[in-house]
């Protein structure tokens, strides 16, 4: 008989190799689907064959997590309107994005000013927090030092709370019910791709996860990561000159949702891995004609309040 060959009975079959022996000890299955890969440090040193092509060095990025880190947090800066190269660490603002003060004096001196007035922004002032990795967080405080229990939110704007408070946005009312601290990865203008990435590769520091739940952005949304200046950022494909380039328009709505799909799985997987329930909900489920958030372009209080009521049941249901 060859090597590399058994026989069972009548019938031939390739004896396992090393590599695929090993691949079969590291996967296992937790809650009957959870999976979990070969060696990490395989993934590393593929990681870091393939950036060492992309000449990345001179930017301070060595390693994938810093490809990560720093594509995350630029994606902040970029819409806050701050220096894009700036190195990521821990940053206090009073705009961002939409939420722009041009913006806001711009409505104010038109007949938009009885929204301000209506929904209670005239002179409400707030600030955005953020960690070193970009990501909304009380007090710039890292996620890696949670750790009391604590609730994932995975999103876009309408996670991160564009034009709002933090603790008025709906991932915050739900964690502040359950005792739990928040860990919110909305990135604004973008899908739910830098958010999973996030979880996927620095989700192990996370102390106590006990939720996770996603708020389906709109559709369309298709990100990528560029070379921008002397830094990685990340951006969502612009539709620009509809008329000049509709024929892309069902492309990109397709691999939307194929992207949706594919980090919702992954979340789904990660989740189910660690024993902790998650919970998918489309924002449309609530209200969105009662409510204006500052910059008068997102959903405000009253629909993070009603969206915050629903996805509560449905955690409290699935933690009991």
């Amino acid at each position: 008989m060859r090597r590399g060959l058994l026989c069972v009975g009548r019938l031939r079959v390739r004896e396992p190799t090393r590599a695929r022996r090993r691949l079969r000890r590291y996967i296992r299955c937790n809650s009957g689907i959870a999976v979990k890969y070969s060696t990490m440090t395989d993934l590393t040193h593929w990681q870091s064959s393939c950036m060492s092509h992309m000449d990345l060095d001179s930017l301070g990025i060595h390693t994938y997590t810093d490809l990560l880190r720093y594509s995350i947090f630029s994606n902040i800066l970029h819409i806050t309107g701050c220096d894009i190269n700036t190195v990521p660490g821990p940053m206090v603002t009073q705009w961002q994005g939409l939420d722009q003060h041009s913006t806001y004096e711009h409505n104010c001196a038109t007949h938009k000013r009885s929204l301000l007035e209506k929904y209670g922004w005239l002179d409400r002032t707030f600030n955005y927090e953020f960690n070193s990795w970009g990501w909304r967080s009380d007090g710039c405080r890292e996620f890696d030092t949670v750790r009391e229990p604590s609730l994932i939110a995975v999103g876009c704007s309408f996670t991160f709370g564009q034009g709002l408070p933090h603790s008025d946005v709906w991932a915050h009312r739900v964690a502040d019910a359950l005792g739990f601290q928040l860990i919110n990865l909305g990135a604004p203008g973008q899908g739910l791709t830098l958010g999973t990435r996030w979880l996927l590769d620095q989700g192990h520091t996370l102390k106590d996860p006990r939720a996770v739940v996603v708020l389906i952005p709109p559709i369309g949304r298709v990100t990528w990561l560029k070379r921008f200046e002397n830094t990685i950022m990340s951006d969502t494909f612009s539709m620009g000159d509809y008329e000049r380039i509709h024929p892309l328009a069902l492309n990109r709505d397709i691999n939307s949702l194929s992207m949706y799909t594919s980090d919702i799985q992954s979340i789904d997987l990660w989740a189910k891995a660690r024993q902790i329930p998650m919970h998918v909900f489309d924002g449309f489920e609530c209200d969105t004609s009662n409510s204006l958030a500052r910059d008068l372009r997102h959903w405000g209080t009253a629909w993070h309040h009603c969206a915050s009521k629903q996805v509560l049941k449905k955690i409290v249901d699935k933690l009991t």
